[in-house]
């Protein structure tokens, strides 16, 4: 896939980021609870019976409520959060989760890591030209 043409990619959007690495990677991301179950993983929030708050980040045919997979802080989900983009998986990320991470600067993030490696190797194709 190419780039998206700007001048410098930093220039890109997030909205146009977000779009562009979510189809370069095959993924979607879903946050409406109505997709929850189109989606291959899911990342919830949850509340305990004494008003705490955890998140919780489970493929979605695993309903078993596994320790390893709940966090105290949203922050502990970020890296999962980009390796699914990666796996070319269908998430669902529920609002307050998304809010709390910036799932979009993520993924702004990731867009340009993305781009400057399509770059260098344009580079390097140029170089040994």
């Amino acid at each position: 896939m190419e780039k998206i043409y700007k001048e410098d990619i930093h220039d890109a959007t997030p909205e146009e980021a977000k779009t562009w690495i979510l189809d370069y990677y095959n993924s979607t991301i879903k946050t409406d609870y109505m997709s929850i179950d189109r989606c291959d993983f899911s990342f919830e929030t949850v509340y305990t019976a004494d008003s705490y708050t955890i998140y919780w980040a489970h493929a979605n045919d695993d309903y078993g409520f596994n320790p390893e997979n709940v966090y105290y802080y949203a922050s502990g989900l970020s890296e999962m959060i980009i390796e699914c983009v990666k796996d070319g998986l269908d998430i669902f990320i529920d609002e307050e989760i998304s809010d709390e991470l910036y799932v979009d600067d993520l993924l702004h993030e990731l867009y340009i890591i993305v781009q400057e490696k399509i770059l260098e190797n344009e580079e390097e194709l140029n170089d040994t030209n």
